[in-house]
């Protein structure tokens, strides 16, 4: 999995994601909130593993 920080703001679930990568330095960070049963993802399509992966046991309703 790439670099993975979570943050707790409350009712709010936030993941940053490091993500790509030259020489060990990442190309862009993404960031996924888990707000209830919401995922608000800022992500590019090249951190979906990344985000599944994150999100996973988390109850997001599909819209």
């Amino acid at each position: 999995m790439k670099n993975v920080r979570e943050h707790d703001f409350g009712d709010v679930k936030a993941f940053e994601i490091d993500s790509g990568g030259i020489l060990g330095r990442p190309v862009m960070t993404v960031f996924v909130y888990v707000v209830g049963d919401n995922l608000i993802d800022t992500g590019h399509s090249l951190a979906r593993k990344a985000v599944l992966e994150c999100i996973k046991g988390f109850d997001i309703k599909n819209q």
